[in-house]
């Protein structure tokens, strides 16, 4: 939580001083502890996890860092400064430090006017292994709309797809979005730190970001001089996975501001297997890898990225139903038509996605003028979908080619401006350029296309001692031309699409022990060629979905704030919101299913209304003992249509989570030892007309967890290992949010085992 009181201008003060502080006798994390330089007025408080974070730090100097907390005893270290630096502390408690405490300096607010949460450190290893969107669930207010056992993608207060702007390494992630499926390409190993920004954040990332921006965000390169890195293993139980991942850094002593990194996933699943039995062909095979070289200086930074992700999973075959008589069957059944048991084999239908994106940015810093970030991107991603069954041509099916080929190339450019005054006031101004090209092969679901963007956004802030305010104005517009071969002619259809995104903030920090923070804005979407053309079978889903033509802009009306208390023992957010949506765009199932060549499938159409989405999130954490935590949250959420009175389809239900938390004390060997006990309610939802659905909405389940996680020490190595259960009853159950819900249970019983081993050849900076 960063909240320095000072904005530094100066040539050369660009740096950073991050780290951690833990209790010296449980490794746990100590919030409010007062970070300061003896030598400036900055000053910076630890957070929940007890990170801290200072800006404005100038090369070569030699700082005093002082280290103060009511209860504690005070620490001192005099370091030398020569680039971004890590440093973590260990206090002692001190029962005598009640009686005189040293002010080091004011606090001041965090420099944040957005709803967000972080995944980072233990949180982050806990969740390694896991996609994207599995990853995101402990994330109050985020959830997941699955697609079996192996595909999900994060959905934020019940929106998800193309609302949701997943930034991958500064970069929006561009694919085959649309719908449940089409999970983001994205290895998580490569993320040091996950953000969510909940809300309409569209003014500095885009039009479409009307639920909410995901920042996956690689670590820092050129930190540390020498050879560094780490390898990480995971093993878990169901789908009898395994996975590796690591990553090299190399920062050279002789060129100074040089450093370069690699690093790599392999994954590999079979059959993913529910409380009760194996689902069919639901195995997972992923090969991806990245690569960065960066070249750092006072007055400039520039790095170029490249990675790929590859992929191969298995669609669970039971969904891909040969009649409508077994289809009902199917729905009707408690488990699948289809048996199976456990296997690696990845058999049709199936899926095999590629994934690129190379990228190239830099930074300017001008000292009167600000700083100049420029950013250019391109990505391609490869889709070939693979039917349940072979052409009945014997010379086609001998060719065993994709029923289906999507390819999509997308060039980004942005430019923007920055400039921080003394004063308080941040000036930031920007250009964001977007083309994409979409093309397929084979049978039809969307057509080809070209969209083209342009985007401009200013914005203006102001840090008080205890205010943050800030205000903007974005505009953008959109062309889209597609193409579809119609009456055995090529036709073109032109979209086009302008319009204004505005939002207004301010963060109140009255003391120490309460923030608050109240965003309201209005943004605006643009419908996807997906969701005005698509007409057939959505191979991922098992669904047939139809197109709408005459769909509008999309308009998002939005509040949200955020209101937290926090004292040495109890933590209490709640964060209220309201999203009206005029024009809003849902995919609605149909009355009746649709009967092809392919099969039968539930048939689902895009229509457009009116829309009211209110609800909260609350986290609330009390210290029992000084090892011993307990924690609670829930997400609920209100979504209806403002014309027909009904409850939107496809929203999720009120989910409860309660858990305990025991910090082991360390010894020789042992080290940041934590064991956690958790459950989650999800209650059946209700909130829905099951008339207009295919099946009644599932019952209301409870699942139980447990995660131990610790660091062992070897002399001079430490290993860093983890293990969970989920689902640890093996509970029989099936979620509202997973479309195959109609076919089969959800995941059961899964044991994880993670160990992280750092490599390092250097010794820290500090």
């Amino acid at each position: 939580m960063l909240i320095s009181t000072v904005i530094a201008e100066a040539q050369v003060c660009h740096l950073h001083i991050s780290g951690s502080i833990r209790d010296a006798e449980n490794a746990l994390p100590v919030s409010y502890v007062v970070v300061g330089l003896k030598e400036t007025s900055s000053a910076a408080s630890s957070d929940s996890l007890g990170n801290f974070h200072l800006d404005g730090i100038c090369a070569g100097k030699t700082y005093t860092l002082v280290c103060s907390r009511i209860g504690f005893q005070t620490i001192e270290r005099t370091i030398q400064i020569t680039n971004d630096t890590i440093i973590d502390f260990s206090i002692e408690f001190n029962p005598a430090a009640f009686k005189t405490v040293d002010v080091i300096a004011d606090a001041a607010p965090k420099q944040n006017t957005q709803v967000s949460s972080e995944l980072v450190g233990t949180d982050l290893f806990k969740t390694r292994g896991n996609n994207l969107g599995e990853s995101l669930k402990s994330v109050t207010g985020i959830t997941t709309l699955n697609t079996g056992a192996g595909i999900s993608k994060p959905a934020i207060h019940g929106l998800h797809s193309n609302r949701v702007l997943i930034l991958n390494n500064g970069v929006r992630q561009e694919g085959q979005q649309w719908g449940n499926e089409h999970a983001p390409e994205i290895d998580p190993f490569i993320a040091d730190k996950v953000t969510v920004i909940k809300g309409a954040s569209s003014l500095r990332y885009g039009a479409d970001a009307i639920a909410g921006v995901i920042l996956v965000e690689p670590r820092e390169l050129g930190t540390k001089k020498g050879l560094s890195g780490e390898i990480n293993l995971v093993g878990m139980s169901n789908g009898r996975q395994g996975i590796t991942s690591g990553f090299l850094e190399y920062k050279p002593a002789k060129f100074n501001g040089l450093s370069a990194r690699i690093q790599g996933t392999l994954k590999q699943g079979g059959n993913f297997k529910t409380a009760n039995y194996f689902l069919k062909n639901t195995g997972i095979d992923e090969q991806n890898f990245s690569g960065a070289v960066a070249y750092k200086k006072k007055r400039f930074e520039a790095t170029v990225y490249y990675s790929q992700f590859n992929t191969r999973v298995g669609i669970f075959s039971a969904a891909h139903i040969g009649n409508l008589t077994d289809l009902s069957r199917a729905i009707a059944s408690e488990t699948p038509l289809e048996s199976a048991d456990f296997s690696y084999n990845i058999d049709r239908p199936h899926q095999k996605i590629t994934h690129e994106l190379f990228k190239a940015d830099g930074i300017i810093r001008l000292n009167k003028i600000g700083n100049i970030h420029i950013n250019y991107a391109r990505q391609y991603n490869i889709r070939y979908e693979y039917d349940k069954h072979k052409p009945l041509n014997d010379s086609l099916a001998a060719l065993d080619l994709p029923a289906l080929q999507l390819e999509i190339t997308t060039h980004t450019a942005d430019i923007v401006w920055e400039k921080k005054m003394q004063s308080g006031w941040k000036h930031e101004a920007g250009i964001n350029w977007l083309h994409q090209a979409n093309t397929y092969t084979g049978r039809y679901f969307i057509p080809n296309y070209y969209n083209n963007g342009l985007g401009f956004f200013l914005i203006e802030s102001l840090q008080l001692k205890k205010w943050k305010l800030e205000a903007g104005l974005r505009y953008d517009v959109r062309d889209l031309d597609v193409f579809l071969f119609e009456n055995k002619n090529w036709t073109s259809y032109n979209h086009n699409y302008a319009n204004v995104s505005s939002s207004i903030a301010a963060h109140f920090q009255p003391s120490d022990k309460w923030n608050i923070l109240l965003q309201a804005g209005t943004a605006w979407r643009p419908p996807q060629a997906s969701e005005l053309y698509s007409n057939g079978l959505h191979h991922g889903v098992a669904a047939i979905e139809n197109g709408n033509r005459n769909l509008n802009e999309e308009r998002s009306y939005s509040v949200i704030s955020s209101i937290e208390y926090r004292n040495e023992k109890l933590t209490v957010e709640v964060s209220p919101y309201i999203n009206y949506m005029s024009g809003f765009m849902l995919l609605s199932p149909a009355r009746e299913p649709t009967l092809t060549i392919r099969g039968a499938f539930p048939t689902f159409n895009y229509t457009q209304t009116d829309a009211s989405l209110m609800g909260a999130d609350v986290q609330v954490k009390y210290a029992l003992h000084r090892n011993i935590g307990l924690k609670a949250k829930t997400s609920l959420l209100r979504a209806k249509d403002k014309h027909s009175k009904e409850y939107l389809f496809g929203m999720p239900s009120d989910r409860y989570e309660i858990g305990v938390e025991y910090a082991l004390p360390k010894n020789k060997t042992f080290d940041e030892t934590l064991i956690s006990f958790h459950t989650q309610y999800v209650n059946k939802q209700w909130r829905t007309n099951s008339a207009n659905d295919f099946m009644h909405a599932p019952d209301a389940y409870s699942l139980f967890g447990v995660d131990i996680t610790t660091t062992l020490h070897f002399g001079k190595q430490s290993i860093k290992a983890g293990i969970s259960v989920s689902n640890a009853f093996n509970t029989a159950y099936r979620d509202y949010m997973n479309r195959f819900r109609y076919y089969a249970d959800d995941m059961g019983r899964n044991i994880a085992l993670r160990i992280s081993i750092p490599i390092e050849s250097h010794k820290n900076n500090s």
